[in-house]
């Protein structure tokens, strides 16, 4: 497969591609700089809720990450199940 660079500094990944990967209209890629003369392009997962939400506070949150928020809110349902259900 090939493409091309244009003027500024764009590219199209072609179909196969991005059928390949997954990739649909907005989806984030991660650049890195391989051997020489080379580079690699990785899918980056969409954040979740919980990511957005964590993002959104404080340096100082409970919270570094929203596996950590999702975890800590399973454990606190473990411990106080809801009445009624």
């Amino acid at each position: 497969m090939e493409t091309q660079v244009t003027s500024k500094g764009r590219l199209i990944l072609p179909h196969k591609a991005r059928k390949a990967l997954g990739l649909e209209s907005s989806a984030m890629l991660a650049v890195e700089l391989g051997e020489p003369g080379s580079v690699i392009l990785r899918k980056k997962n969409a954040p979740g809720f919980f990511d957005r939400f964590v993002g959104l506070k404080a340096k100082a949150a409970p919270f570094a990450s929203g596996d950590e928020a999702r975890e800590a809110f399973r454990v606190a349902e473990s411990f106080c199940p809801r009445s009624g259900r």
